[in-house]
């Protein structure tokens, strides 16, 4: 894993104070920075294009069908545990018109990566991790069955991670990035595309056990 941490975190401070100000101007002030703008990709209408925004959304086709996030669930939540940390997509797959379609997720499982805080999610920024590691875990939750896949090949790329501010006060960790696999699911192969997600990560939704 590569990564880079502002140390003094003054290089998150100088490129976020733009970013916090755009976030809120196209949230029309909305006090909740906890809710999520989505707007639709050019090339792929049924996935939210990917942004670098803070708009708390996520999309992929899982083979042909989107999975996408919305607003009867949080995007994101990290869980950190002894020895490893999740990253838990949820939302919906298979819809008609966005707020529609089953309740679905994937979870991203990561070895030897124990951030105490969610500040500490800081160090993933141009991050990449190989999926198809056997240490690392994708998991498929829906309804009540939770199936561990077996990766064949992808990965997931943290390609931004940096401070939302407001009032020049650091409020989340915005992870922005792309993810793609080829995995076998009960016997049956799959193929996740199109992967990209653009969520926000504090207190509320932050897990340590």
């Amino acid at each position: 894993m590569s990564n880079t941490f502002c140390h003094d975190h003054t290089c998150g401070m100088r490129k976020n104070s733009i970013i916090c100000f755009l976030i809120l101007l196209s949230a029309c002030f909305e006090p909740d920075l906890q809710r999520s703008i989505y707007l639709s990709d050019d090339e792929f209408p049924e996935l939210p294009r990917y942004s670098e925004w803070g708009y708390n959304t996520f999309g992929a086709f899982v083979d042909r069908q989107p999975f996408i996030s919305n607003d009867a669930e949080t995007p994101i939540k990290v869980v950190e545990e002894p020895g490893r940390t999740a990253f838990r997509f949820t939302g919906q797959r298979g819809l008609v018109n966005y707020g529609t379609g089953e309740p679905f997720a994937i979870s991203f499982v990561f070895p030897d990566l124990q951030p105490e805080t969610y500040d500490h999610l800081m160090l993933l920024h141009n991050s990449s991790w190989d999926l198809a590691s056997e240490d690392t875990d994708v998991i498929f939750t829906e309804g009540f069955a939770r199936d561990t896949l077996e990766v064949l090949n992808g990965n997931l790329k943290f390609k931004r991670a940096q401070y939302l501010l407001v009032d020049q006060k650091a409020e989340q960790v915005i992870l922005s990035g792309v993810f793609e696999f080829q995995a076998i699911r009960n016997g049956i192969p799959i193929t996740v595309s199109n992967g990209r997600f653009d969520v926000g990560v504090a207190d509320h939704n932050f897990y340590r056990y």
